[in-house]
């Protein structure tokens, strides 16, 4: 059987060399696209050029690409009609924490939540397989009430630690073209706000899963620069957001992690900007204070003052109280 694979895997790598690959990294290491696919055509590296497809070229997506900034902006032909998810498969000379950034059509962008970028993972190959329209729901200046597929142009991918990292794109095209898309699975959860309960979503992830009312969150070894982590963000859509301000003081939430009786945790909340609390959280229902676990160090995360919540995101890379199996949270609210 092993004999069989290895000859199947060596016809596969003989016919890319026939036919040619959009990147250069090892065909063999290409996971296959799910369902019928096909290549996005004439794909090329951008900078930052606006909207109705006025980017300015820096390079085709065939070469490896030297990273000048953090911000990744891969653009092609509209494909014209409707697909699945969006493909795209590259590899980094460095592991980098990789974020989605934003999707460009043929009248704008469309974005997450502005002061959010989306983690995917903390990796230097990326294999990202996603429905847009589900992904990117902010209207940054685009046309109509959702992301239009069929005029899709391009994508952002955000490198955090970019300085001195070659970026290759193996593959890039659309999944599932001519097929009906399932139905999104519901992501959203109830937030409680002293009285009241708005709704909220956490954000795709492998490590995150939602049923009902509960997250559960697993263990992610590659996390953190491989030292392995807990990531969960959640986002906040316009109509559901809360003015925090005085008259809030805490965010808390009901956890736990198998036996563990406690653990370190940050929480990041979204504002205009980034407010950072940090504490051990005992197991059962756990509390955050604006001011008290607020630490000093978060200063350079930008300390934002408590205002309109958009978002927020709990990590934890304490797996000595935790363990790693999986953290189970039944509610997320503030105080």
């Amino acid at each position: 059987m092993k004999k069989f694979l290895w000859v199947t895997a060596l016809l596969a790598a003989l016919a890319v060399i026939v036919t040619g690959c959009p990147g250069t990294g090892d065909p063999e290491e290409i996971e296959p696209p799910t369902g019928n696919f096909k290549a996005a055509a004439n794909a090329y590296f951008a900078g930052d050029g606006g909207n109705n497809g006025a980017f300015t070229k820096i390079q085709d997506a065939n070469k490896p690409f030297a990273l000048t900034e953090q911000y990744v902006r891969i653009i092609f032909d509209p494909l014209g009609e409707d697909f699945a998810k969006l493909r795209v498969k590259f590899t980094l000379s460095t592991a980098s924490n990789i974020s989605q950034q934003c999707a460009y059509v043929e009248s704008g962008t469309w974005g997450h939540i502005s002061n959010v970028n989306f983690y995917i993972d903390n990796t230097n190959v990326l294999i990202y397989e996603r429905n847009p329209t589900a992904e990117f729901t902010t209207n940054w200046g685009a046309d109509g009430d959702s992301l239009d597929k069929a005029a899709l142009i391009g994508i952002c991918f955000v490198i955090a630690e970019w300085q001195g990292v070659t970026l290759t794109l193996n593959e890039i095209g659309f999944v599932g073209v001519g097929e009906e898309a399932p139905p999104p699975e519901s992501r959203d959860i109830q937030i409680h706000f002293k009285d009241t309960e708005k709704k909220a979503t956490v954000a795709n992830s492998d490590f995150a899963a939602v049923s009902g009312n509960t997250i559960t969150a697993a263990w992610n070894k590659d996390g953190n620069d491989g030292k392995g982590e807990y990531r969960i963000n959640v986002n906040i859509s316009e109509p559901e957001r809360v003015d925090l301000g005085s008259a809030y003081s805490k965010f808390v939430m009901d956890w736990t992690a198998g036996s563990a009786n406690g653990g370190n945790f940050n929480v990041s909340l979204y504002f205009s900007g980034n407010r950072m609390l940090s504490a051990y959280a005992p197991s059962g229902t756990a509390e955050f204070n604006f001011i008290a676990d607020n630490p000093g160090w978060a200063a350079g995360w930008g300390d934002a003052a408590v205002g309109i919540i958009t978002g927020l995101e709990i990590w934890s890379d304490d797996s000595g109280s935790l363990g790693t199996s999986t953290v189970v949270i039944t509610r997320l609210g503030f105080e």
